[in-house]
């Protein structure tokens, strides 16, 4: 994808093309029931392997039953940013653990056995 991605701001849902199709959703003005008619509308994609980006999901019941990963970014105007990567799911979780163990071999680190990570996905 390279297009920037902006908050929908007065839209629910904003479609992005690439590599896999992209949506992001501001849930900020949603009330809880709209959140599964909007999964509907995109499920298909999103078993087909589209991303769904969610701002503000404790406003909607998003009840995924695919790897989710909760991403929490900190900060404001010109000051660095930190980012915190919760896994919502176990397919998430270990996703994030080779992720994890991926960037630590490309730093010099080692890889456990068997393509799993060394640390058990924790970390």
């Amino acid at each position: 994808m390279q297009e920037e991605v902006t908050s929908p701001t007065f839209l629910l849902l904003r479609r992005y093309e690439g590599t896999r199709p992209f949506y992001h959703v501001d849930a900020y003005r949603m009330r809880p029931e709209e959140a599964e008619p909007l999964m509907e509308e995109i499920e298909e994609d999103v078993r087909r392997g589209a991303i769904v980006a969610v701002e503000w999901p404790e406003r909607g019941n998003w009840s995924w039953r695919l790897p989710t990963l909760a991403v929490e970014i900190a900060g404001a105007g010109d000051e660095p940013r930190r980012v915190v990567l919760r896994p919502r799911t176990p397919d998430a979780a270990f996703a994030l653990a080779l992720a994890k163990e991926a960037l630590r071999a490309s730093e010099g680190g080692g890889e456990g056995e068997g393509g799993r990570p060394a640390d058990g996905g924790e970390g």
